[in-house]
């Protein structure tokens, strides 16, 4: 098992060019991205997402209330629900990110009521282009909160 670390810029995207700029450190990974302009970035700007990978897949596929989000079915083949429940009025923001990091769809609900909401995705990116197979993380922000889950496109 390895454990991954993604930095993830909330509110600004830059075009990022890779090369042979990712570095392995024992049990951490260390992307450097290069920009024509240097950016100058607040702390408050970045949330810092881990998770560990394994070879074995479990697919998880959470009904329980008490969460803050489900996510139906996992995996899917062109499109997933997005259930979550709001226990006190603010702003929602659903965000997925593709393997690499980069941000292929975004959602967001201002000034949201308390309740339960479906919001269902249908496997494509921001751009209008169903997204090619593969591993993908929802990032669910409400409020202070803030949940992930990894789902799969089949």
């Amino acid at each position: 098992m390895k454990k991954i670390v993604i930095l993830c810029l909330v509110s600004l995207t830059l075009s990022v060019s890779f090369s042979n700029n990712i570095i392995a450190q024992s049990d951490s990974l260390i992307i450097n991205f290069i920009t024509d302009i240097p950016k100058s970035l607040p702390v408050s700007e970045i949330i810092k997402l881990e998770f560990t990978l394994s070879t074995d897949v479990e697919i998880i596929n959470s009904q329980n209330q008490s969460d803050l989000f489900s996510i139906y079915p996992n995996p899917f083949e062109s499109s997933l629900y997005i259930k979550f429940n709001i226990e006190e009025p603010s702003d929602v923001k659903i965000r997925i990110y593709d393997i690499i990091g980069l941000e292929v769809y975004h959602h967001q609900l201002k000034e949201c009521e308390n309740g339960e909401k479906i919001i269902q995705w249908d496997g494509k990116n921001q751009f209008g282009y169903i997204v090619q197979p593969g591993n993908y993380l929802i990032v669910i922000q409400a409020g202070s909160q803030v949940k992930y889950k990894l789902i799969q496109k089949i």
